[in-house]
């Protein structure tokens, strides 16, 4: 393998223009000193800044030229042993752990259940993990009478899990939509959806996309030999969740990743004290700064830990002066 560029990492960070530069040079320095986990966070911020895909494809292939002797690639989720560096033996055992956790969550949970995301795509396309993944996808789904936020799903998700043997988290309170599953050295990613108006939906996908009737009841399909669930009309539910070029490979593939059409199954994130916060940064009576600062700071904060009560208010008076421009 080798790169793409004649360029090397540090002199792609000093020709490209603040705040980009200044975000490649801090991952540089990670990366250099061998934290990938540290460099891959900071790299991520450059998406907010609207980093061109064609330059992180150049600094994607200068890291993975590199690592590749140590078995790994930058993936969508981090520096990480990718697929690619995978036996059919590893891939085989991966995927029985799946099966196992389905089988698991369809006895004790509820029988929407079958892979989704980047393992339906494997299916579909290739019939293999893709290359440049690294994990297993499953999408678990709640009726929305029942389980009306994403927390009542994974909360009761992984009680019965972890009471049948299996290992289950979740990372915090923001990150409701998704438990994460271990069976043995497996890590499994279960989705939860919510089933609505006849749609399942769960984030990050696209939400009232996809029909809940394409995709249960499922269908088993197989991979290395092995039976697995998966999406009743497979490639329906793919087009609705990447749209019509599901079928080409693009390892830079980036969800939208706004909570905002998801608000209403998402825990409120405000902290008690908030608003009094947010008061005391207006300084005014102005109820209307108030509320779209509350949203700001609901939107912004849980992906900005730097995100505070005076930047919600200091954005809030600019959203409603432009909105009274544009009257």
């Amino acid at each position: 393998m080798r790169p793409t560029t004649n360029r090397s990492l540090r002199e792609i960070a000093n020709a490209t223009a603040p705040p980009l530069g200044t975000i490649i040079g801090r991952f540089v320095d990670e990366y250099q000193k061998g934290d990938y986990e540290a460099g891959f966070r900071i790299l991520l911020t450059g998406w907010d800044y609207r980093m061109p895909e064609p330059l992180y494809q150049e600094i994607a292939s200068i890291v993975n030229t590199s690592l590749a002797p140590k078995e790994l690639e930058l993936t969508g989720h981090g520096i990480l042993r990718s697929f690619r560096f995978w036996s059919p033996a590893e891939k085989s055992a991966y995927l029985t752990a799946a099966t196992e956790v389905i089988s698991a969550i369809k006895t004790t949970t509820t029988e929407h259940v079958c892979v989704a995301y980047g393992t339906a795509l494997a299916i579909a396309r290739s019939n293999d993990l893709i290359p440049h993944d690294d994990d297993i996808d499953l999408l678990a789904a709640f009726p929305a009478e029942t389980h009306p936020r994403f927390s009542s799903g994974s909360i009761e998700l992984s009680e019965k899990l972890k009471a049948n043997g299996f290992g289950a988290w979740m990372e915090d309170d923001q990150h409701t939509h998704l438990v994460h599953a271990s069976r043995g050295d497996f890590k499994i990613d279960v989705f939860i959806g919510i089933i609505e108006d006849g749609y399942v939906s769960s984030y990050p996908g696209p939400r009232r996309k996809v029909l809940a009737s394409d995709v249960f009841p499922t269908q088993d399909r197989e991979l290395f030999s092995i039976p697995i669930a998966a999406p009743r009309n497979i490639e329906v539910y793919l087009e609705g969740i990447y749209g019509p070029s599901w079928r080409v490979p693009m390892p830079l593939f980036s969800h939208d990743w706004s909570k905002v059409p998801y608000s209403d199954l998402f825990e409120k994130r405000c902290p008690a004290n908030i608003e009094s916060q947010l008061l005391a940064e207006i300084r005014e009576d102005d109820g209307r700064v108030l509320v779209v600062a509350q949203a700001l700071y609901q939107e912004l904060h849980p992906r900005f830990d730097s995100f505070n009560a005076r930047d919600s208010v200091l954005l809030a008076r600019k959203v409603l002066d432009s909105m009274e421009r544009h009257k």
